[in-house]
């Protein structure tokens, strides 16, 4: 597969352009950024299948997707706080879904807006406005966008890493001194 960054580039904008554009409801925003996420992970995973047709087939759990990306991905930052955070997603997506409004809701909203970071800093989650549902809605969609161009980036660096082995071929020795 021929790398082509531009390409990858486009693809991931088409996708961030829907997510911006969508509701401020904050738990349609906390679905489509899973399902944004979902498709993220599944394109790490497809960079290391010889025979991504077939990974559908597998009916992947988003847990285990998350899962196994955590194991293929070199994620080539000093701590594995991504994968957390995308488990805290799951987690607060899950209690949506399951249980819809409940009194854990705000704490794993917190809890997932403490991965993000601002000028190279953690935001300090209990310093968060999220008094009303437009706040909410706004802080929710900040992390999320910022989640999503971490795994962006993932993505575009796992792909050209891919793109770089020779599986199976010989190599003409050009290189070598």
């Amino acid at each position: 597969m021929k790398f082509d960054v531009n390409t990858i580039a486009r693809e991931h904008e088409k996708e961030f352009v829907v997510f911006e554009n969508t509701t401020r409801d904050v738990d349609l925003l906390i679905l489509k950024g899973h399902l944004l996420v979902e498709r993220f992970l599944t394109s790490l995973i497809e960079s290391y299948c010889f025979k991504p047709e077939f990974l559908e087939d597998a009916k992947l759990s988003f847990f285990n997707k998350v899962k196994l990306a955590r194991c293929l991905v070199m994620h080539p930052m000093p701590d594995d706080s991504i994968w957390d955070n995308i488990e805290c997603l799951n987690r607060l997506r899950n209690e949506i879904v399951h249980k819809w409004k409940t009194d854990k809701r705000e704490k794993l909203i917190r809890n997932f807006l403490a991965y993000r970071e601002e000028e190279n800093e953690k935001v300090d989650p209990a310093s968060i406005d999220l008094s009303t549902d437009e706040k909410c809605a706004e802080e929710v969609s900040r992390s999320i966008c910022w989640l999503l161009g971490q795994l962006s980036i993932l993505d575009i660096v796992m792909k050209f890493m891919e793109s770089q082995k020779t599986y199976g071929k010989q190599s003409s020795g050009e290189n070598c001194n």
